[in-house]
């Protein structure tokens, strides 16, 4: 099998092996590229992201999701056979023209059209399309020093991946703010713009009614108000296996709520039903569906899961307009609160857009990068400069709005 072409087609490999190996001048610190993550032990991955469910068992899960728009790579540096570092990192076709949103995205449409194919990158990239942060993990024990020397080495074998496999557009999505990776992908000639930031709810509360009394006074009489409606409401959660029957309602409503969208990011967006199922396999009682039914009939869904540090709100899917009617976007926050307060899980994680009604509810928003390189200097040039007009953020309403109150 010709693999460089299996790659640039896009194709899963079903089996592991180690397509490059990049030495360092330590002889016992090597960075080892692999085509699956079968090819690195779970507790090995799961050592370097405590406390997070989108551990070693979710990316499997991606890996099996059927997602024709992707391939994958992962990267761990390994030192004397122990696993001190780890990436994922994904492959695909990507259209600089994603992040733009919009007005902006309506009028340039005919244009984009016509250049479609110059604006067509492919693309080596850490993180995963289906996360909102990059999961570049350590070994809990691993000096910020060592941090700082296993990043040069990472970077250099993304690069020379890429290089090896005619890619010319490396970048990391979704880097969370760190001092030390910041000035390793700098140094590295990468250029940094701003990703859209994650909402994240502290939930240091003993009761319900706590986390009420802290929000301010309107929004929370807006809450109350809104949640009268439960009472025509059946809520069904499930776990794990228990929800795979749901699996094609779940999709259904989730299409249509992304077909109705004014906001779209490509196959970054694009879920499939081989995604829900092995989520809900490979997490198994970690993952958590709540279904919202209305004299019998599904209204909305929202698929999670957890650790006890964290609970991630991951998708939602809600049927317009009844779900309006029964106010189910509250609700389903409120139940999602609940189960953490029950749980003592310290802080809900909502993800990326849809700004503002977090904010009111009491979510901070973690700043998070974007950093690129181009492998050919003259498109570097190019991207560098037009990296300010491709940033996510500039087009998000609600950033926008905050931007201009806080200006």
């Amino acid at each position: 099998m010709d693999r460089s072409r299996d790659d640039l087609r896009g194709r899963r490999c079903a089996w592991s092996y180690i397509i490059t190996r990049v030495h360092t001048p330590s002889p016992t610190l090597r960075i080892d590229v692999h085509r699956t993550i079968l090819g690195i032990l779970r507790t090995e991955w799961d050592s370097c992201f405590h406390g997070d469910p989108e551990g070693w068992a979710y990316y499997r899960a991606v890996e099996e999701a059927e997602l024709a728009d992707f391939s994958w790579v992962y990267f761990a540096a390994r030192e004397c056979d122990r696993v001190i570092a780890v990436a994922p990192a994904f492959i695909t076709d990507y259209r600089l023209d994603t992040t733009i949103q919009g007005r902006c995205k309506v009028l340039l449409q005919p244009l984009m059209r016509r250049v479609q194919r110059l604006l067509t990158l492919r693309l080596v990239c850490l993180g995963s399309p289906l996360a909102d942060k990059c999961h570049l993990g350590f070994a809990p024990d691993l000096s910020i020093s060592r941090r700082s020397e296993v990043v040069d080495r990472l970077l250099a074998s993304i690069n020379s991946f890429a290089a090896s496999h005619g890619i010319g557009l490396v970048a990391a999505k979704d880097i969370a703010e760190d001092h030390v990776v910041g000035i390793a992908f700098v140094k590295a000639g990468f250029t940094r713009q701003p990703s859209l930031p994650n909402a994240v709810l502290p939930l240091p509360y003993a009761t319900e009614d706590a986390y009420l009394k802290s929000l301010p006074r309107a929004t929370r009489r807006d809450v109350r108000r809104k949640l009268k409606t439960g009472d025509l409401v059946q809520i069904d959660r499930r776990h794990g296996k228990e929800a795979l029957c749901a699996v094609p309602a779940m999709v259904g409503l989730y299409e249509n709520q992304r077909n109705r969208s004014s906001v779209g990011f490509e196959q970054f967006e694009a879920l499939t039903p081989a995604y829900f199922r092995r989520v809900l396999i490979e997490l198994a009682d970690a993952a958590v569906v709540f279904l919202y039914l209305h004299q019998g009939r599904l209204a909305g869904f929202n698929l999670c899961y957890h650790t006890d540090q964290l609970f991630i709100d991951k998708f939602i899917g809600l049927e317009l307009p009844l779900a309006r009617t029964l106010n189910l976007y509250v609700l389903s926050w409120m139940t999602n609160v609940r189960y953490c307060l029950a749980r003592d899980i310290p802080f809900l994680q909502t993800g990326q857009t849809g700004y503002s009604m977090k904010r009111r509810l009491g979510s901070e928003l973690l700043p998070s990068w974007i950093f690129f390189r181009h492998r050919n200097p003259i498109y570097n040039s190019a991207l560098r400069v037009a990296s300010p007009l491709l940033a996510a953020d500039r087009y998000d309403d609600d950033l926008s709005r905050r931007s201009d109150r806080e200006a």
